[in-house]
């Protein structure tokens, strides 16, 4: 197998978890299953709620200040641990990347510019 080109995963990274994976929690942790590699995976309890958050539209450093607020914490160390265990989750195959598609999905109209009737 020939590794394609390394990809990074930073703040602005919207992730969602891969189509092959079926995700369970149980008693307040995830386990996944790749189902293409048959690899079962029990999440920490941290990447269990990161992996919550990951509903492919929002960024990391998005789901780092939400998780902050929520915790009273450090948004800065909090969002280098969570690039560090989103990038655990995508190297495991857990997780894809969203690449945004601006034809599938558009910029919301603008309110400013009316059709002329």
């Amino acid at each position: 197998m020939v590794a394609g080109p390394a990809q990074v995963i930073d703040g602005s990274t919207v992730l969602r978890p891969s189509e092959s994976v079926l995700g369970l929690e149980l008693r307040g942790e995830i386990v996944a299953l790749n189902q293409q590699t048959l690899q079962l995976h029990h999440l920490t309890p941290a990447a269990s709620a990161l992996w919550r958050d990951l509903d492919g539209t929002s960024s990391l450093k998005q789901i780092s200040f939400l998780l902050a607020r929520a915790e009273a914490t450090d948004e800065t160390r909090l969002e280098a641990e969570i690039i560090r265990l989103a990038s655990e989750l995508f190297d495991l195959d857990l997780v894809a990347i969203n690449h945004r598609d601006r034809q599938a999905h558009p910029a919301p109209p603008d309110p400013s510019h009316r059709p002329l009737s």
